[in-house]
């Protein structure tokens, strides 16, 4: 089991790989948080840890209260959920003020992160697709 800090330094360039956060799957990511702090929010949640499995509508929880520890430990961790909700925000506005405002207030790199990684990626129209994919698996919730 990973403790927290040093999990928050192998984790925090996930959002880096555009394989990676093609991949993401979000059981599989919180099952690979450390256990005691998933055991706590689970337990604050008033629900067994292997529910996570069955009943997706705590996943989603779960990973976000997660990534909000994460960078209490470290303030400059930058969670692939939280990259990709900024993501699909920038593709949804456009608006640098939007994406600074999330990225204010979780784990999710702020607008230079998020056009220095576009600008990383060369083809900028399959990423946005792919976002936007993600964004709708996002809202109707499957993982």
């Amino acid at each position: 089991m990973p403790n927290v800090a040093n999990d928050t330094r192998t984790n925090a360039y996930v959002y880096k790989d555009v394989n990676a956060l093609s991949k993401l799957n979000l059981i599989d990511w919180v099952n690979q948080r450390n256990g005691v702090v998933v055991s706590f929010l689970t337990g604050i949640g008033g629900f067994d840890i292997g529910l996570l499995q069955d009943k997706h509508e705590y996943l989603l929880p779960i990973a976000r209260a997660l990534e909000q520890m994460y960078m209490i430990r470290d303030r400059s961790y930058i969670s692939p959920l939280a990259f990709l909700l900024n993501m699909c925000i920038y593709t949804l506005t456009g608006s640098k003020l939007a994406v600074d405002l999330v990225g204010n207030s979780c784990p999710a790199g702020h607008y230079k992160t998020v056009t220095k990684w576009l600008r990383d990626q060369g083809n900028c129209r399959n990423i946005m697709v792919q976002m936007a994919t993600w964004s709708m698996c996002l809202t109707m919730n499957r993982w």
